[in-house]
Parts: C-alpha cells; structure tokens; sequence
C-alpha cells in the first residue's frame, strides 16, 4: 500500500475486497484517522455498510483481529522463502486455505 490516506484505503478496500467478495455487511476498524475521515464514512454509507470501531485505549476488543493476524503469520511462516521477501504473494493461497478449513470445520456441504 503506498500510503495510508483514507482515499488510498477506500479505493484498495473496493478494488482488492469488495469486488472480489461482494460488500460486508459490517466493517470493523480502530479510529484511524483514514476510517474516520468523511470519504470513508461516505463510502460506508453509499455501500450500505456498518461501520463500528474499536474502543480507545482497549486492546481486548481487537481480540479476533489480533487472533486472525497470529493465524495468518502462522500459515505464512510454512510457505514463505527464507529472505521473506514474497510473503504478499502467498497471501491469496494462505487466505484460501484459511477459509476452506474453516468451512469445513462447520460442516459447509460445499466441501463434501
């Protein structure tokens, strides 16, 4: 990501998640300013997403974010190269196998 400014996130939010996997329904995010800015709200509200965010100076209430972050440096560690210079190209075959264990952790009949 070249920077962090709220355009640049909305428009990798839309580009790299939103249309490959369709808009969330809610979206959770500490109070950076970027999420707070009016063209994030705007955004969030021309989608029709739920924007919630996390509480100042509460750590614990980034706990299944936190949680996913050790998964997925976990699944990174056992695929990425020794200099770990091509751990972003893992990404999309990390998350894939993420989602499939998952879904057949709860029984998806699409796995069967």
């Amino acid at each position: 990501m070249a920077d962090m400014e709220a355009e640049t996130v909305a428009r990798l939010l839309v580009e790299q998640f939103i249309c490959r996997y369709g808009v969330p329904d809610e979206l959770h995010t500490d109070q950076g300013r970027q999420f707070e800015s009016e063209l994030f709200q705007h955004m969030c509200r021309l989608l029709d997403i739920n924007k919630t965010r996390t509480t100042p100076f509460h750590p614990q209430s980034d706990g299944m974010v936190e949680r996913f972050n050790r998964t997925l440096a976990e699944m990174l560690s056992a695929v990425v190269a020794k200099d770990q210079l091509d751990w972003d190209s893992w990404i999309p075959y990390v998350l894939m196998a993420y989602v499939r264990q998952n879904m057949k952790a709860l029984g998806s009949p699409r796995l069967n």
